[in-house]
C-alpha cells in the first residue's frame, strides 16, 4: 500500500497556470531518501511551489520554495540502569532557490537548460514523552543544482 501511496503522490501536480510572461507551479510528491541516508530515515512526503517570469522567448528566471517530512528509522536510547526506549526522530527539509532557464527551440516541445543556486534549511528532530527528551540540530547549507528539461505548451 505505501508503494502505491509514493507512486500516486509522485505522478501529482497540483496545479500550474500561466498568464502572458509570469507562471506558477507546485508539486506535491515522495520525498525518498537514497544512498547512506536510506540507511537512517523513511520516506516521507514533500511540496514545492515554482515562480518564473519570462524575460524573453529564450530566458526566464524565477523561484522555488519547497518543504518536506521524512521519519527517522528505528532510533532508541539506553539510559544507565539498561532501559532501552524508542524515540520519535524526524527530518525537516527546505528549499529556497533562484532559477535561470534557457530554451533551446522555439517548438511545441522545449527544451531547456538551467541553473538553480540557494539554501537548503535541515532540521532534524527527536523527542520522547517519557524520557523528556525534546532536542532540535539545525543547519543551511547552500546549493547549485545544473538543471535540463522540456516545456510541452
Amino acid at each position: 500500500m505505501r508503494h502505491i501511496l509514493c507512486t500516486l503522490l509522485l505522478a501529482v501536480t497540483l496545479f500550474q497556470a500561466a498568464q502572458a510572461q509570469i507562471s506558477v507551479g507546485a508539486t506535491l510528491g515522495p520525498a525518498i531518501p537514497t544512498g547512506g541516508y536510506a540507511k537512517f530515515a523513511k520516506a516521507g512526503v514533500g511540496f514545492t511551489a515554482e515562480g518564473r517570469y519570462a524575460l524573453n522567448e529564450s530566458f526566464n528566471v524565477g523561484v522555488n520554495i519547497g518543504y518536506a517530512h521524512i521519519g527517522a528509522k528505528e532510533l532508541v536510547a539506553y539510559t544507565q540502569n539498561g532501559n532501552v526506549f524508542e524515540i520519535d526522530g524526524s527530518y525537516n527539509f527546505a528549499n529556497i532557490t533562484a532559477v535561470a532557464e534557457y530554451f533551446i527551440l522555439d517548438e511545441d516541445i522545449r527544451p531547456f537548460v538551467g541553473l538553480e543556486i540557494g539554501a537548503y534549511p535541515l532540521t532534524f528532530r527527536i523527542k520522547h514523552k517519557e524520557l523528556g527528551l525534546d532536542e532540535k540540530l539545525s543547519r543551511t547549507g547552500f546549493g547549485l543544482a545544473p538543471t535540463v528539461g522540456a516545456l510541452y505548451e
